[in-house]
């Protein structure tokens, strides 16, 4: 396949792989700083018709103190990882999660780990793991890949011990729209379903969707995500998250749309959720509601479901992606999802017998 390429910049040759909304340059602009660490692009060959037979994206993260979910240490080895099993936290309490810095992190803004182009992932992936070696790395990371995927299978012979971290929820939207997914769900299930969108209606909650915020949206949008993050004690910072909503909105401009929930009397919206297309898929990005506000109960499941199934066919749009997390409330949501699996190699002694300890707790703890 040829020599590894490295790139701090998102290589040319990538855009001529005309690769998915995770991997594109556009999605990578839009999402700058949401990954604290040094990027990095990663290529090996040259495919028919352009772009790398084997590429992947990643970053180096060094600082113990990085956002959770962009970082290994605290991802797999911290008793306040965001998506360890309650029952390993006991377990991963005083592991010396230090020991994994610097690694190297191969995931996307977003989320999701996956190579591009048809080469060989276990050559790919290898190369990639001898490159972080030379330059003293304590560990590599692929923390969000589809499990028993060959970049999954590759990482496992490595000797890369593995974390299983549910599931990449997705809807598949019917041809008859809501009616056909309402159909789709339990009778008890319909009833919740009707009685929650009954009890906003008569809040004098109205919807609409749009592709283009203004300036007062965007702050009111802001704020919303800033109360969110407060109540789930994540760092919450209104100027921080108004500059990260406008970057997204500029850089992905004609590519998103917005549901937004408003008060019929005229006051500022009570929720929203933010979508980026990409080809005939959503992908849920931004969410918020006002959790003060007696009328936004259900607010959530109207933005980020009910409305988003209504209007999806119109759109040209036939499958929405909502990413790991709360799988139950996806499932009794009508999404399926594909199983998510993490590894994690220890390039030195100590950063092995971390992930070796963290895996161990984790595989316990699932029974």
């Amino acid at each position: 396949m040829g020599e590894l390429t490295v790139d701090t910049a998102y290589p040319a040759s990538w855009r001529a792989a005309a690769p998915p909304l995770l991997a594109d340059e556009v999605w990578s602009t839009a999402m700058a700083g949401r990954i604290e660490g040094e990027q990095v692009w990663f290529s090996r060959g040259e495919a028919p018709g352009g772009g790398p037979e084997f590429g992947i994206g990643g970053f180096v993260v060094s600082d113990p103190g990085a956002y959770p979910l962009g970082n290994a240490g605290t991802l797999f080895a911290d008793p306040d990882s965001p998506l360890a099993p309650e029952a390993a936290r006991d377990g991963l309490t005083g592991l010396d999660k230090d020991a994994l810095y610097p690694h190297l992190l191969l995931t996307y803004p977003g989320y999701a780990t996956f190579p591009i182009g048809r080469g060989d992932a276990a050559e790919g992936l290898a190369a990639v793991v001898e490159w972080a070696r030379e330059r003293g790395l304590a560990a590599v990371a692929l923390p969000y890949t589809e499990a028993d995927s060959p970049l999954d299978r590759a990482a496992r012979a490595l000797g890369a011990r593995e974390f299983d971290l549910g599931g990449d929820a997705y809807l598949d939207v019917p041809e008859d729209g809501f009616d056909g997914y309402l159909a789709a769900l339990p009778s008890k299930r319909r009833t919740a379903v009707r009685a929650e969108r009954r009890a906003l209606r008569g809040h004098g909650v109205r919807v609409r969707v749009t592709e283009r915020p203004d300036a007062a949206l965007l702050d009111r949008m802001a704020g919303l995500r800033t109360a969110n993050r407060r109540k789930y004690g994540l760092p919450a910072d209104h100027r921080a998250e108004l500059k990260r909503l406008e970057t997204v909105a500029a850089a992905l401009e004609g590519r998103t749309d917005l549901v937004v929930l408003d008060a019929e009397d005229g006051g500022p919206p009570i929720g929203f959720t933010l979508f980026v297309r990409d080809g005939d898929v959503w992908h849920a990005l931004y969410t918020g509601a006002d959790e003060d506000d007696p009328r936004a109960v259900g607010a959530y499941f109207e933005s980020t479901y009910y409305t988003p199934v209504e209007r999806a066919r119109e759109a040209g749009v036939r499958r929405i992606s909502y990413g790991l997390g709360a799988d139950e409330a996806k499932r009794l949501r009508g999404c399926s999802a594909v199983p998510v699996r993490g590894s994690l190699l220890g390039l030195v002694p100590a950063a092995a017998r971390v992930a070796d300890r963290a895996a161990d707790v984790w595989k316990e703890a699932a029974g």
